[in-house]
């Protein structure tokens, strides 16, 4: 018994190594049959394929002993991950097969593939999900655990596959499990997943994509040179010559295809054999590889490794079309295009600036300047351009920094070009033109710019000073009693003013703005005023008159101006029982005042102005004779 238990493990073992000893002596070829199961669509048929004891289901999500082909597992079962797609790249409601097992070890899936290439060493691989989440079951839920077999039509062991237990991922994610075998000389195999000690709480899985990738044994491509891969300018590509190399292959048919920017394989016309010269071509991603069908059949088709070819575009260098400058002053350049620059032009100029300057442009600095621009390839460009240096102006001004009397002009001539331009323009008759009339409102600095062709300019400015004219106000007339102190209200402005007022005899003091003189009989006083440099005499006149009786005003304009801004009756003091009352056309009294304590009244009922118009005054003087009353009006 100890004997043929040690015998057993042994061929058990020796079995198992003789199934993965066909390893393939180089990479593996694209899959020559997939099974993907379909779509919602165009499901592939399962029919007949699923174990003994699984059934099929309409429901959304597998219920136990039962295997269905889905597109999605999205609130099936809180023990489940949300898979949104099967694994299929690109396939659009694609399918894969969803099972829940039944508990213990159980034959889940069984197919039967034919059309593979015979003889031929195959690597298999089949893609596993776990669908279960690691908080199932109070997290004891059973991973999937899976047996893949391959046997021939005979049952015989081809390949065995154990995954072990399939371990839960905090979101869904596919594995792949795969081994090699020679297919046998039929072409067709059988397939069987076991679901292996299943339990009632979890083990649930899917699976999809079964591919099985053909060896490409020796097929080897590559560039003249053994080189896998090339990186070129558009404008500095030649012709590279395409090799492969392959062995084993007893009747092989070769078509060499190109992928261009990641498209889809095509075939290159008349490539028919080991090697074939690569034309240059635009600039793109180009990747070829050799397609050899054994014996002309497509069961038996192989593709070396690929072979890379980046064309770079060359960038397009831009440089300023045209340059020119005015001697003397800077000028610029600038191009673009890439993101390296090396430019070279007369009088030793070098720069790897993008926008290099010269500061200051000398007449040695004409001629042709010439750029390379290159990219992030290493890709170059070049172009040139073409500075030419003008002769610079001299802006003259026929007057140095002057002043005028506000309300003056004066006229400003420059030259030394053929173009001018004066700023600001305020206060000038023309801004354009060589001489133009200058009348500032206050001190300006004019600023004149003399151009010659194209655009080179100087400048050249003066100051011009305006001095304010004098200004003089004599005040308001006044009226006075006889022998009564009277204070002129002048008012004089501006600077360097000097004033007087005549006749001086009556004035305390006639170089002050507010004299004072005692009231003998009407006089008419004048307050001149002469303006710093000569700017101006200005007079104005104001009238004392002496009365001997009440005088009463009917207007006056209570506007801010000094003129006539209150009501006054003159001579009131004479009565010192007087009282006066101002009534509007309603009734209302907007002003009072008694003699005693008389203030003119200033055309305001309180703090607010009164509106313009007639008012009725009333005037008791207190002496027994009869009310005074009459009209007032108020004016702006």
């Amino acid at each position: 018994m100890p004997f043929r238990l040690v015998l057993n493990l042994f061929l058990l073992c020796f079995s198992a190594l003789a199934v993965q000893a066909q390893l393939c002596a180089g990479p593996f070829s694209d899959p020559s049959l997939v099974i993907d199961f379909g779509t919602t669509l165009n499901p592939y048929p399962t029919a007949g394929k699923l174990g003994a004891g699984y059934g099929r289901t309409t429901e959304t999500c597998t219920p136990e002993g039962t295997a269905e082909l889905r597109a999605q597992a999205f609130m099936c079962k809180p023990e489940w991950q949300v898979t949104p797609f099967d694994h299929t790249d690109g396939d659009e409601n694609g399918n894969f097969l969803m099972v829940s097992p039944l508990p213990g070890t159980t034959e889940v899936y069984r197919d039967t593939i034919s059309g593979l290439c015979p003889q031929t060493v195959f690597n298999f691989q089949l893609w596993v999900l776990n669908l279960m989440v690691a908080e199932a079951c109070d997290g004891q839920a059973a991973d999937p655990n899976l047996k893949i077999e391959l046997f021939d039509a005979t049952g015989a062991h081809l390949a065995v596959r154990n995954t072990g237990t399939i371990r839960k991922q905090s979101r869904a994610e596919w594995v792949a499990f795969a081994a090699q075998f020679r297919s046998p000389g039929s072409g067709t195999i059988i397939l069987v997943v076991t679901s292996v000690d299943a339990r009632v709480c979890g083990s649930d899985f899917g699976i999809d994509d079964i591919g099985f990738a053909p060896c490409k044994g020796g097929i080897k491509a590559g560039l003249e040179g053994n080189s896998l891969a090339v990186q070129v300018c558009q404008d500095q590509q030649q012709a590279y010559l395409m090799q492969a190399s392959y062995n084993g292959f007893s009747n092989p048919q070769v078509q060499w295809q190109v992928s261009e920017n990641g498209s889809a394989w095509v075939d290159v016309a008349g490539a028919n054999t080991s090697s074939f010269r690569r034309e240059p071509s635009e600039a793109g991603e180009y990747a070829y590889r050799m397609r050899l069908l054994e014996n002309g059949n497509n069961a038996c088709a192989f593709v070396s490794n690929p072979v890379q070819v980046q064309v770079f575009r060359k960038p397009f260098a831009q440089g300023t079309n045209y340059v020119y400058g005015c001697y003397g002053f800077p000028v610029n350049f600038q191009a673009s295009g890439g993101t390296q620059y090396e430019w070279a032009g007369p009088a030793g100029f070098r720069s790897n600036l993008q926008a290099p300057s010269i500061p200051r442009l000398d007449f040695v600095n004409a001629g042709r300047y010439r750029v390379k621009v290159t990219n992030d390839q290493g890709c170059s460009d070049f172009d040139s351009t073409d500075l030419v240096v003008y002769p610079a102006p001299v802006a003259t001004l026929n007057i140095s920094d002057t002043l005028i009397c506000a309300g003056d002009s004066l006229r400003l001539v420059a030259g030394g070009a053929d173009r001018y331009l004066w700023l600001p323009a305020g206060g000038l008759s023309n801004d354009t033109i060589a001489n133009p009339q200058a009348s500032p409102d206050a001190d300006t600095r004019y600023t004149v710019k003399v151009f010659t062709e194209p655009t080179c300019y100087d400048t050249a400015s003066v100051q011009v000073r305006v001095v304010p004219k004098a200004f003089v106000d004599a005040g308001p007339d006044k009226f006075s009693l006889r022998n009564r102190m009277v204070t002129l209200e002048g008012r004089v402005s501006g600077a360097g003013v000097r004033y007087r007022w005549s006749p001086a005899g009556p004035l305390d003091n006639a170089n002050t703005q507010r004299p004072k003189l005692k009231a003998l009989q009407t006089t008419l006083f004048v307050l001149e005023a002469e303006g710093a440099f000569g700017c101006g005499v200005l007079r104005d006149t104001v009238k004392v008159e002496v009365i001997d009786r009440l005088f009463i005003p009917t207007a006056f304009t209570p506007n801010g101006d000094r003129l006539n801004d209150v009501w006054e009756i003159v001579a009131i003091d004479l009565y010192p029982n007087a009282e006066v009352q101002v009534f509007d056309r309603w009734g209302k009294r907007v002003y009072q005042s008694l003699a005693k304590a008389y203030k003119p009244w200033n055309g305001k009922d309180g703090v607010y102005p009164v509106p313009p118009g007639v008012y009725i005054y009333m005037l008791n003087l207190g002496d027994g004779s009869p009310l005074r009353k009459g009209s007032l009006t108020v004016l702006q």
